[in-house]
């Protein structure tokens, strides 16, 4: 443990990019919140930071991955002012300190808290830098606060919310950005918001909500950009109607009677040409 750490923390000072997963950690070592203390400068460290160590305030990434961290993640990780990704997969975290240091990162680019043990996210804190962040496979069971903020993230362009207990996503989120939004296996059962639809749907391309259970879905004809749709193994008794640059569609393990009205009115067009190429229906 103590070679692989020590290992980090030096490539940390030379590069900005501190790698501690894997390491058997229990807790975070305090010479990650110190890294210029009684170090020898070397001229050799870095070309792109010649004459001085990286210190703590200038580390980039922090990967603290695959370490039982159950006491949760150190609020001293606000001191990581330049942060842009901060990786804590699969660590046995059930608390996030959203408002003591996930609030004050405000260059944080990534965030990816993936199979950990969280009930409760606060999407409405991350800085408005934000372009990732990947929050799979936990026990959500919301991602705002009680009072349900608006989430506002202009650049986010993945959210992954799969496997967790989310009952509803937020009525009012402003990411014009979003490619990628991704809820599978959930316990959502209301109507897909139509307003999220609208705010992201000159960005969006990939929309996977199986495993839930919807009954209905907006019309996604609005999305242009639009390409892989899935909404198998839900409750849908429509279906759900797309645009015609979708090239795959995964409706099976539904309700579905027929699937008029697929793509509206625009099949009536001399213009009309759809690329769907994979059009599930059963599984």
């Amino acid at each position: 443990r103590k070679k692989k750490v020590d290992v980090a923390i030096r490539t940390a000072r030379s590069s900005g990019k501190m790698n501690l997963s894997d390491c058997a950690l229990s807790r975070l070592p305090d010479e990650i919140f110190s890294l210029r203390t009684n170090v020898t400068i070397d001229l050799s460290l870095s070309i792109d930071n010649p004459g001085f160590a990286y210190g703590e305030d200038e580390v980039t990434l922090l990967d603290i991955s695959d370490n039982s961290l159950a006491g949760g993640i150190d609020e001293r990780v606000s001191n990581l002012t330049s942060l842009q990704i901060l990786r804590a997969r699969r660590c046995d975290v059930a608390e996030v300190p959203w408002r003591s240091v996930v609030l004050k990162l405000d260059n944080l680019l990534t965030l990816d808290l993936a199979g950990n043990s969280l009930s409760v996210a606060m999407l409405e804190l991350l800085p408005v830098t934000m372009r990732e962040v990947d929050l799979s496979n936990n026990s959500l069971t919301r991602i705002t606060g009680d009072d349900e903020p608006p989430v506002v993230l202009p650049s986010l362009i993945r959210l992954d919310l799969a496997n967790n207990r989310l009952n509803k996503l937020p009525m009012r989120m402003e990411v014009p950005s979003l490619r990628h939004l991704i809820f599978a296996g959930n316990e959502i059962g209301e109507e897909f918001p139509d307003a999220l639809i609208r705010e992201c749907g000159k960005s969006l391309t990939t929309l996977d909500g199986q495993r839930n259970k919807l009954r209905r879905v907006p019309s996604l004809v609005g999305c242009k950009r639009l390409r892989v749709v899935d909404f198998g193994d839900n409750a849908l008794i429509d279906v759900p109607q797309i645009g015609e640059d979708v090239i795959e569609l995964n409706l099976v393990n539904n309700k579905l009677k027929s699937i008029g009205g697929l793509f509206a009115e625009m099949e009536q067009s001399p213009d009309f040409r759809s690329k769907l190429g994979e059009l599930r229906l059963r599984g």
